[in-house]
């Protein structure tokens, strides 16, 4: 903290603040955690680093949740969302906050509170279970116990028949032959009818226990797919908290040290820059990771707006003029995770190919959807294709794997440059 004070760093010197705070907090000492976070706040008040202020203050509201009185800790946590962007701001912050404050009012039995923002957490996770799903399990129960209900009425009225039968026997001795041959044909009706009976109840049972396998085999399947996100929310949490914060350390200290070698040792300090560099690439393609294997970014809303940032980030200094179309309302649809991402491998290959090779001044990149299809694509105005060179040789390897990945997730992809001016990459499908 004191070389990153000394030369200057305050994103730095917040981080690392950021990070004591979190150390002392897994430790139980609440009073140095606290003491670390607030200084961190402090800094960014300071600093006007007012983008780094939300997950600092998530933190310190999440630490001092037990001591404080209800009005106060809702007030903490409240700033932690008015002071986030509903677009730009992490979803991951959002959901946890949502998670803290649903927690905080159960245990003061707020209940109406606490179901509010487990209904905001709700929005922001995957739906784990099959509401129409589980009341087709339901029906399927109660009609196997109307079922055993009406054969036990039956059996009861059949007996009933039977004794009467035998009364009437007993009384009517003069017509006992007529009787007799009058009872065994109904017995003998009767028990056709149960043999029958039996027969067609065997084979409701036999549907009932398929269906009843196939709900349960439904029901295992959504638990493993829950499974599976719940690790991949491990793996990117772990890979952000760890990883992140050891990359950022290494690309901070590489640029310390080659500042502090620049006279004496020239030679090293390039290499350090060259270093840090790496380091920070590393941190980049770590950061897409995890937004690809993290399950909570799997919505198209996610997609777009990474998207959004994405573009804006990578066209900023390259003087190329970009116009982004995409839909002003944008549905909850969850995406399959190879879909969210190979529709943005598709983007950032397009862009990289336009600034190295095209030379565009202009781009447009747009998605549109209907119902369950839609279509993107992204088109500029640089040099296109001569009439001699083949889209392969336009792109490179990097367009063919493009191709054969929109291939494996059923999308048609193709790249065309009309009238052999500018360049169009497209990609059509459903969700």
């Amino acid at each position: 903290y004191r070389i990153a004070e000394e030369f200057k760093q305050p994103q730095a010197q917040i981080d690392i603040l950021d990070n004591l705070g979190n150390d002392f907090s897994r430790q139980g000492k609440l009073d140095s955690g606290k003491y670390y976070y607030k200084k961190a706040l402090a800094l960014i008040e300071q600093e006007k680093m007012y983008g780094l202020k939300d997950r600092v203050l998530f933190n310190l509201s999440r630490l001092i949740q037990g001591e404080l009185p209800k009005d106060t800790t809702s007030m903490e946590f409240h700033k932690v969302l008015s002071g986030m962007d509903s677009v730009k701001s992490d979803a991951t912050l959002f959901f946890d906050t949502y998670v803290a404050m649903a927690n905080h009012f159960e245990k003061l039995k707020m209940y109406d509170s606490a179901f509010y923002y487990l209904r905001k957490q709700n929005e922001m996770a995957e739906k784990i279970f099959n509401d129409t799903l589980r009341k087709n399990a339901n029906d399927l129960y109660v009609k196997y116990q109307t079922e055993i209900k009406l054969q036990k009425i039956e059996l009861l009225e059949n007996e009933a028949r039977l004794k009467e039968m035998a009364i009437k026997k007993q009384t009517q001795g003069k017509y006992f032959a007529i009787a007799g041959l009058t009872g065994a044909l109904l017995t003998g009706v009767y028990l056709y009818y149960l043999y029958v009976r039996k027969n067609r109840l065997g084979k409701r049972l036999s549907k009932s226990l398929v269906d009843l396998k196939e709900t349960q085999g439904k029901l295992i399947q959504l638990e493993k797919e829950k499974e599976a996100e719940a690790i991949r929310l491990r793996i990117s949490r772990d890979i952000h908290d760890d990883i992140g914060s050891s990359l950022t350390k290494i690309a901070m200290l590489g640029n310390i040290t080659s500042i502090q070698t620049r006279d004496k040792l020239p030679e090293v300090s390039v290499q350090l820059e060259e270093i840090s560099g790496y380091a920070r690439n590393v941190n980049n393609s770590m950061s897409e990771i995890v937004w690809a294997i993290n399950p909570k970014q799997d919505t198209l809303e996610n997609l777009l707006g990474y998207m959004r940032v994405h573009i804006r980030e990578f066209l900023k200094d390259s003087g190329v003029e970009y116009k982004i179309n995409f839909p002003e309302t944008i549905k909850h649809i969850q995406l399959n995770p190879d879909v969210k991402r190979g529709l943005f491998l598709v983007l950032k290959e397009s862009l990289n190919n336009m600034v190295k090779h095209a030379r565009a001044k202009n781009v447009q990149v747009y998605f549109g959807c209907h119902q369950s299809e839609f279509e993107f694509f992204i088109e500029d105005d640089g040099m296109g294709l001569h009439k001699n060179e083949s889209d392969a040789q336009k792109g490179g390897n990097g367009l063919i794997n493009l191709a054969e990945r929109m291939r494996q997730i059923n999308c048609n992809f193709d790249a065309m440059s009309p009238r052999g001016k500018g360049y169009k990459i497209s990609v059509t499908g459903s969700f």
